[in-house]
């Protein structure tokens, strides 16, 4: 029984050993299938999302989602997305652009300004949003097609226009300082404050017009101006007060390139301010005398002799400029006299320039700025140096040993004029010598002694052709007829001497 009941329970055991593989291999086919299912689906479902896919990227149209410039575009092709920013994009933007700056603005269209807004690139760059990379990447663009994508519309600026449009505000905008200035009335001096100007910065306004015009929300920019001081202010001339030193030098009036030429030099030297230690430079104030500047030619000494040259004339400001620096008691840096001695100033006070070569400069001694004032009119040039009350003071110049140094007398041989004739042909001129000095006191107390220079203006030879050529012989018979007609009245005698040509007046530039 034992034995049975044993066997029993092994069939059982096994029975159920059976059936339990059974079991497990229905659930593997199970998820088998269910797998198998979802392969499926998934391969059907990407299949069908790359056909759809290919077939949106061939058909040029904008995916869904997707802006130009907050404009909604998707589905358009490139052609309807520019006509709708043509249409609806680019009405909306505020027509004019408005450039504000001090005490004023300007509405310049946006076209004006030079902005070109590239509607068909924007357009592109939409139609490219999922279509970058390969076929993958493509479907997950897709994928992802549900979030909003803005493009950006870019813009061009035309610059010569942009810069045409500065140059228009440039024009609005700049306004030149005013000095401050000096008024005079016999000793008294009054000081006019001075105004600041103003200069547009056309680069940095530039810059940010660009910027606001890539902004559809921007309607004003503001300008980028620049203070600009006078070189004049009124701090520079608190201390002007009185006349230091005035001097006049006579012109004529009728030579009129000249005097041209003298009101030019004077404009640029009039109301200049010299500061404490300063040296003047006359060639680094007036610059180079250019026809380009306005300067005619005139007479000027050249080699000792007058002769028309560009800007003649301008020694006469330069040698008034001379004295009136003497006469305020400033120091003499720099100056050379001409090479004869000229009618508007006496002997040995000239003072010669010439661009690059002779120079006059002088520098301010004082603890005061000075200011210098020039006028030419009325046949006068006048130059007065204005400064403070206690840089005042008693100056006097006086010269010594003013002698004339003849000139030689040099005979040239001429073998085409007849023997015994004599003809100047130059009439040469005598030379000076002089020494110049300068004494300065103030309130009774000599402050200034010196010897300022020995001038030499040297002497020229007067040139006389002496007749070196043989008489001719009279033909036969002539000398008897020459004989019997008598002289006309006038006439030169045989060997008499030609008078002397008048000499020059002494003139000068």
């Amino acid at each position: 029984m034992t034995v049975q009941s044993d066997l029993g329970k092994t069939d059982a055991l096994s029975a159920v050993e059976v059936a339990e593989p059974s079991s497990h291999g229905r659930v593997k086919l199970i998820a088998l299938k269910v797998a198998v299912a979802l392969v499926t689906i998934l391969l059907i479902g990407t299949v069908t999302l790359a056909i759809a896919t290919n077939s949106w990227v061939k058909s040029g149209r904008i995916a869904p989602k997707v802006t130009i410039g907050g404009l909604a575009v998707g589905g358009m092709t490139a052609d309807e997305a520019v006509a709708a920013l043509n249409d609806q994009w680019l009405t909306s933007l505020p027509q004019t652009l408005s450039i504000t700056f001090p005490e004023g603005q300007w509405e310049a269209e946006r076209e004006e300004l030079g902005a070109q807004y590239k509607l068909e690139v924007a357009a592109q760059q939409a139609v490219r949003v999922g279509r970058e990379g390969g076929l993958l990447d493509q479907m997950k663009a897709r994928l992802n097609s549900r979030r909003q994508v803005n493009v950006t519309v870019p813009m061009d600026i035309d610059e010569e226009m942009l810069a045409d449009a500065m140059a228009e505000l440039a024009e609005m905008v700049n306004r030149d300082p005013v000095d401050a200035d000096i008024e005079v009335s016999g000793t008294k001096v009054d000081v006019i404050p001075g105004v600041a100007g103003r200069r547009l910065d056309g680069e940095a306004t530039g810059e940010a017009v660009t910027a606001a015009l890539a902004d559809p929300a921007s309607t004003t920019v503001e300008a980028v101006v620049q203070t600009v001081e006078p070189a004049v202010t009124a701090e520079d001339l608190s201390h002007i007060e009185v006349v230091l030193a005035e001097y006049s030098t006579k012109y004529r009036a009728h030579q009129t390139d000249r005097t041209h030429n003298l009101g030019i030099a004077a404009g640029k030297l009039n109301e200049h301010v010299l500061h404490p230690g300063e040296t003047f430079s006359f060639n680094g104030v007036v610059g180079q005398r250019l026809a380009t500047d306005g300067y005619r030619e005139a007479p000027i000494f050249i080699g000792g002799e007058v002769e028309p040259s560009l800007a003649g004339g301008i020694c006469q400001i330069a040698s008034t400029l001379y004295n009136v620096a003497l006469l305020a008691n400033l120091d003499m840096v720099e100056r050379h006299h001409h090479s004869r001695p000229v009618d508007y100033v006496p002997t040995g006070r000239d003072a010669t320039v010439y661009w690059g070569v002779y120079d006059l400069k002088f520098r301010n001694p004082f603890k005061h700025p000075i200011l210098l004032l020039a006028d030419v009119g009325g046949g006068y040039v006048t130059f007065k140096i204005l400064g403070s009350a206690d840089d005042n003071a008693e100056v006097e110049i006086p010269r010594e040993g003013l002698t004339r140094i003849g000139r030689e007398t040099k005979e040239i041989k001429d073998p085409e004029l007849e023997e015994g004739k004599r003809e100047v042909e130059k009439e040469g001129r005598d030379g000076w010598r002089v020494t110049v000095y300068r004494k300065a006191t103030r309130d009774g107390k000599l402050i200034r002694d010196e010897k300022l220079h020995t001038d030499v203006y040297a002497a020229q030879a007067q040139v006389i052709r002496v007749g070196a050529k043989p008489p001719e012989k009279p033909e036969e018979g002539a000398a008897g007829a020459a004989a019997s007609t008598p002289a006309k009245p006038g006439a030169a005698r045989p060997g008499a001497q030609s008078a002397p040509g008048a000499s020059q007046s002494r003139t000068g530039d």
